[in-house]
């Protein structure tokens, strides 16, 4: 029989208690003899109960239905196990409705979206205003799904309209809004009343510290040189012609701006576009790691910092400058610049995605895009033909209907031009411009990771050309000739003319803030003469930087780590939202296809949010989990290969240079910064010569050998190995996933044999080290290689640099 309370003495605002907690749970769903979702519904009713709430109230107010009820906690007890329930800051708030709101958000992450509106339709008004304060603040998934609803159900009101519109912006503070309601001000005219009362004092502050902190940026050499005269020990007449020079270089780079006086309404019009807080400037000087101060706040700190100069590092003080400049830009060319460079850049560019066939209608890109294109041609207020979104979906035909269905109503809402491809007008269009080898890297219906990137970054710009010259549909574009289609190509994507597009990378799960959608339409202006990308960093879910070591025993101590955590801190968002002229990616299904070629990164900061990675938990889904173990083998039969063949492909390329041996030419940064690249064309022609080529192959192998040398088993790859190969045996887990292990630990040794295979029939001379090596693999194992899990990815790596080169992104 179950303890009464066994939470009341913990305290749980020590993460100790965490583990203390699971236990607790695990013990009593394992012995319980009776109904595990009624034990499961105790413990958690026991836990909020500590923390001053009734959770059975809760679900006897929501009405679920048994098989509702138990996808609900299921969901719960995952995230306690996975740390995903944050019972510290809950427990050091300590208000009920806190952990209500919390739970509601649980409830869109694990509830079908039919039940969520039916529960968000039955709240008052004043609950509902509460509950969008409370999302505009804790941001992920369930809360943007929370967000988007709330806005949709009451869509019919101006108010509401205006109110969420300008919380997604950051124009309104969420954290003020959050403090007017607990002051019991349900009265949204009012509300908005306070709301745009608190924007106008930060506008009004900014009016006033902007053209200080200008003055301060620009004189601030001057200021260095003042410092220099009261120290007696210095007399270095090159410092003060530096600093001098310095000054002029920087009365140069503001002369534009810094003599402009906006008005209150000028400022106004164009926060409410960009926003009033969370803008990136991550620095440790100002700590905003997380991006969560006002702008205000940031330039107050900035004014500060520049009184003394003399202490900012090279590094921060080009940033800050640049921070301030581009403030200043964004300004500028929204108020003072005709023909508005807006206009221009997103006449330049096209928002591209890829997709496998994943519910549109539930994810964030699409609707985030539309929403800051409708906020730019609102502040243009003049019609613009624009480019088509494009959306290569790799769906199968059911979810490719449903995801139409959608699109279809997003582009009459927004009056937008989509274009919405299957895997075969895709293929079609690939195959006809010669290059489909570069698109279907994977066998199966999906395109694969390096596939996925190039419809992207090859076709998306060729699509785009073909709705400006009067295509009004794929089927059209499909019935241009060859030689027309390769004119579009040429000028487009290998930029022949000096006429290439900048593409605008999606990922389905991205949310874009509105202010990023001007930025990109400014960069695309500013920079449409140069061979450049620029990536944005980003909140949310950390995909793309995996925890490598998926071995028993790391799963053992942190299974958390078999998935991706929440991360409110900035970090870098790689291909996420980038904007990037035309380059390619490998033509490899595996993951790690961001690095495959590195253009050089724009200079200058363009006055940007976070992008928001809405990626999902991506919890297991077995029904009551009595311990974290629980359905936990399925996400590791797809975690555990697909973090080996990023860790594969990472390692023997070095794609980030971290050894300093990376094996791609064309990344090195003398043949980046060099003039001699100034489009995908004469990308390619240098990457595809024999020369390179040779080059590439020849670094491979360097590499191959250089992780597998004794001395280097600290190296990450080889711990991580080393840790697959490493089974206890004795390991209290369940026997299914002990044998996976058991199983993977064969697998990783045959990959270390295939490994030392190929470096020694290389090291004998042979031409056909390859062929060779992978036969007397299958003589030793009695299986092919191509057929394991792990040797599988290394294999398909090996192909893509042996024959580099061989599919030509030239059409003949």
């Amino acid at each position: 029989m179950m303890v009464l309370n066994q939470f009341k003495n913990l305290d749980l605002t020590d993460i100790a208690s965490q583990s203390k907690i699971i236990a607790i749970f695990t013990e009593e769903l394992k012995n319980s003899k009776a109904d595990k979702l009624q034990c499961a519904t105790d413990l958690f009713s026991q836990l909020f109960q500590c923390l001053s709430f009734n959770f059975k109230d809760l679900l006897k107010r929501w009405k679920l239905t048994q098989n509702q009820k138990s996808e609900f906690v299921s969901y719960l007890l995952y995230c306690l196990y996975y740390y995903e329930l944050p019972l510290g800051a809950l427990a050091s708030i300590n208000t009920p409705h806190e952990l209500e709101y919390f739970l509601y958000t649980m409830a869109a992450e694990s509830l079908q979206q039919k039940k969520l509106i039916t529960l968000l339709k039955s709240l008052p008004a004043a609950k509902q205003l509460h509950l969008t304060s409370y999302c505009s603040v804790h941001i992920r998934e369930g809360t943007w799904k929370i967000f988007n609803l709330l806005t949709s159900l009451n869509e019919q009101s101006q108010e509401w309209k205006k109110l969420s519109k300008h919380l997604r912006t950051k124009y309104y503070n969420g954290h003020y809004l959050y403090k007017i309601l607990s002051e019991h001000n349900h009265d949204i005219n009012s509300i908005l009343n306070e709301l745009e009362a608190d924007a106008e004092k930060q506008i009004r502050e900014i009016k006033l510290i902007l053209p200080l902190l200008l003055d301060s940026i620009i004189n601030s050499p001057l200021a260095f040189i003042e410092a220099l005269k009261s120290n007696p020990y210095i007399d270095n007449e090159q410092i003060v012609k530096s600093s001098r020079q310095a000054h002029e270089n920087l009365k140069q780079m503001f002369s534009l701006y810094s003599d402009e006086d906006y008005s209150f309404g000028e400022l106004s019009s164009f926060f409410r576009s960009f926003g009033l807080k969370g803008h990136i400037l991550d620095n440790s000087l100002i700590k905003n790691n997380t991006a969560s101060l006002s702008l205000i706040s940031q330039l107050k700190a900035l004014l500060d910092i520049f009184q003394k100069p003399w202490d900012i590092p090279g590094e921060e003080n080009r940033q800050f400058i640049l921070f301030a400049l581009s403030i200043c830009q964004q300004l500028f060319s929204f108020h003072r610049t005709r023909p508005s460079p807006y206009a221009h850049g997103l006449q330049l560019l096209v928002f591209a995605l890829s997709t496998r066939g994943n519910n549109l209608e539930e994810l964030p890109w699409l609707p985030s895009v539309l929403d800051g294109l409708e906020n730019v041609k609102e502040h243009l207020q003049k019609p613009l033909k624009l480019n088509p979104i494009i959306v290569f979906d790799q769906a199968t035909p059911k979810a490719f209907k449903k995801n139409d269905e959608y699109i279809k109503s997003l582009a009459q809402k927004f009056h937008a031009e989509i274009w919405h491809l299957s895997n075969k007008q895709t293929l079609q269009i690939a195959k006809k411009l010669g290059i489909e080898t570069l698109i279907k890297t994977s066998e199966g219906h999906n395109f694969g990771f390096g596939g996925a990137r190039n419809c992207e970054l090859l076709l998306a710009p060729v699509i785009a050309g073909g709705f400006q010259q009067g295509c009004s549909s794929i089927d059209e574009l499909l019935k241009l000739n060859k030689k027309d289609l390769k004119s579009i190509y040429e000028r487009l994507v290998l930029g022949k003319e000096s006429q290439d597009l900048f593409i605008h990378l999606g990922e389905d799960d991205v949310a874009i803030p509105t202010c990023n959608i001007f930025s990109d339409a400014l960069f695309a202006n500013s920079c449409k003469d140069l061979y450049f990308n620029r990536s944005v960093e980003c909140i949310g879910r950390i995909t793309h930087e995996l925890y490598a070591f998926l071995d028993l025993k790391n799963v053992l101590e942190m299974p958390s780590t078999t998935f991706n955590q929440w991360s409110n801190t900035l970090f870098k968002g790689s291909m996420k939202g980038m904007l990037t002229k035309p380059k390619f990616c490998l033509p490899m299904p595996i993951g790690n296809e961001e690095l495959h070629v590195i253009l050089p990164k724009v200079s200058y900061i363009h006055f940007l949010q976070p992008d928001i990675h809405l990626a999902g938990t991506r919890f297991p889904q077995k029904e009551i989990p009595e311990s974290p173990w629980d359905g936990i083998l399925e996400s590791l039969k797809q975690q555990v290969p697909y973090r080996f063949d990023i860790s594969t492909s990472s390692t023997f390329t070095d794609s980030r240079n971290l050894f300093g041996r990376n094996i791609f030419p064309w990344n090195d940064a003398a043949i980046r910064n060099s003039q001699r690249i100034l489009c995908l064309n004469d990308l390619w022609n240098y990457a595809a010569s024999q020369e390179v080529r040779e080059e590439l192959k020849r670094r491979f192998w360097d590499n191959v050998e250089f992780v597998f040398q004794v001395e280097n088993s600290q190296l990450l790859f080889r711990q991580c190995l080393a840790g697959l190969s490493e089974v206890n045996y004795d390991a209290d887990v369940p026997q299914p996933l002990l044998d996976y292990f058991k199983m993977i630990q064969h697998e990783a040794q045959m990959f270390t044999v295939l490994a030392e295979l190929l470096l020694a029939e290389r090291a004998s001379g042979s031409t056909s080290y390859l062929k060779n090596s992978l036969k007397r693999f299958e003589n030793q194992f009695k299986v092919k290689a191509s057929q394991t899990i792990l040797c599988k990815g290394f294999l398909t790596l090996i192909d893509a640099i042996e024959n580099f080169g061989k599919s030509s992104l030239n059409i003949y």
